[in-house]
């Protein structure tokens, strides 16, 4: 049997306590990870509905008088530029 080398038990307590504090600030970053993924499909979601809602309600809403399409000095209709 080969013998393996072991360290000091003051350096294994050294190592287990420091494989620990890096394990929890893994579990923080995973955690702070989980929640901007969260946020970013919140923020998703409110772009696409706020976008959306903004073309239904330009396609219902009804022409607004005070500007008009005609260019009175060239006879011609303008289109709406979107």
């Amino acid at each position: 049997m080969t013998p393996v080398p072991v360290a000091p038990l003051e350096e294994q307590k050294r190592i287990v306590a420091k494989v620990n504090q890096l394990m929890a600030l893994c579990d923080e970053l995973e955690a702070k990870l989980r929640q901007t993924e969260t946020d970013g499909e919140r923020l998703m979601k409110a772009a696409v509905r706020r976008l959306l809602d903004s073309l239904t309600a330009g396609q219902t809403r009804a022409p607004d008088k005070r500007k008009s399409n005609a260019n009175p000095s060239s006879g011609s209709v303008r289109k709406h530029e979107f």
